[in-house]
């Protein structure tokens, strides 16, 4: 058995390129979520105009750049998680110290 994106990466593969993509030599392949592909199933006639072309390239692009800054904004929480921790650690220490320390004097003082 196949499954869906297989199917659909076959079906797309065997069309004929039109003389429309002939032309467009800059733009081979358009990444299409899962599917590399210069058509879309959406239209009826299968084939992407350079206007839509236009607008996936953008899609990409504008997504690829959010990637970037949400990757960059898990880093930087997980190093604030990390620095986190880190006081609470010692501050887990300290209250520790803290709690001997006077329970010595505590002792002391009895």
């Amino acid at each position: 058995k196949y499954n869906a994106i297989e199917l659909m990466r076959n079906r797309l593969k065997s069309k004929p390129k039109t003389s429309d993509d002939k032309s467009d030599n800059n733009i081979d392949e358009i990444n299409i979520g899962l599917l590399i592909s210069t058509t879309w199933l959406g239209l009826p006639s299968n084939e992407l105009t350079k206007a839509h072309k236009a607008v996936v390239i953008a899609r990409d692009k504008a997504y690829q750049e959010y990637l970037k800054y949400f990757k960059a904004s898990i880093q930087s929480i997980d190093k604030d998680l990390e620095t986190s921790l880190l006081k609470e650690e010692r501050w887990a220490i300290c209250w520790e110290k803290s709690i001997n320390k006077i329970q010595d004097l505590y002792q002391q003082y009895k």
